[in-house]
């Protein structure tokens, strides 16, 4: 892999740990610990102001998807 695309991919990775970290000090200072903290998902209603964590972790999934998937296609 080029020393470009490398540098590509550790940004991202940062900027992907970087949202989970700022989207986790959201939730516990605005939103009462919600998604953050051990919780029953039985009862869970979704609310807007949770919207930051999910999305953070839906662009860590992705991050970590695309490199299983780029690893694997190397020898």
């Amino acid at each position: 892999m080029k020393t470009n695309k490398k540098k590509i991919w550790i940004g991202c990775g940062i900027l992907c740990v970087l949202s989970v970290f700022l989207s986790s000090w959201n939730g516990v200072a605005y939103n009462d610990s919600r998604l953050v903290v051990p919780m029953d998902f039985k009862d869970y209603v979704f609310d807007i102001q949770d919207l930051p964590m999910i999305v953070s972790s839906f662009l860590v999934y992705v991050y970590l998807v695309a490199l299983i998937i780029l690893c694997q296609g190397k020898p």
